[in-house]
């Protein structure tokens, strides 16, 4: 009988262990090569929403992020006028290959947002449709945009 409860409390100490986490002490070890740390992603969130004066406050945006511009609005044909805002960028520092557009807005059916995007010598790279469905739900849609190698 004793050496089925010793047993048992070796097989119950046995899979205990095996399956516990391991505690290190002292300190993390330091990564061989910070190259990751040099080119992390970096992001700016630009707020389009038009707000009286006395109530908006000036945002701040990384170093890439050149200006942010609201066109004036003009009807077209009795077309209703849309609200054209002008994001102008830079490419970011580092090699990035890829710019990620996140849109939030009102999705209404009379003002369905559309992104279009144009690089330095003014072709078209990007057009994204009417965004959203009409729902009148606030919502956002995601975009991507590839840089061509050798683009600088």
């Amino acid at each position: 009988m004793l050496v089925r409860v010793v047993t048992l409390f070796w097989l119950i100490g046995a899979t205990s262990s095996a399956l516990a986490q391991e505690a290190f002490s002292g300190r993390l070890p330091k990564r061989e090569s910070d190259a990751s740390t040099k080119n992390t992603a970096e992001s700016a969130w630009i707020d389009l929403r038009q707000h009286p004066s006395a109530n908006s406050r000036p945002q701040s945006a990384p170093s890439w992020v050149d200006a942010v511009n609201m066109a004036p609005t003009v009807e077209i044909n009795g077309a209703s006028a849309k609200t054209i805002f002008r994001i102008r960028i830079a490419h970011p520092p580092g090699d990035y290959q890829v710019l990620f557009f996140r849109l939030f807005f009102d999705d209404n059916s009379d003002a369905r947002p559309e992104l279009v995007a144009w690089d330095e010598l003014g072709s078209q790279v990007l057009r994204s449709g009417e965004l959203g469905s009409g729902v009148g739900l606030p919502t956002d849609e995601r975009n991507l945009r590839a840089r061509r190698r050798g683009a600088g």
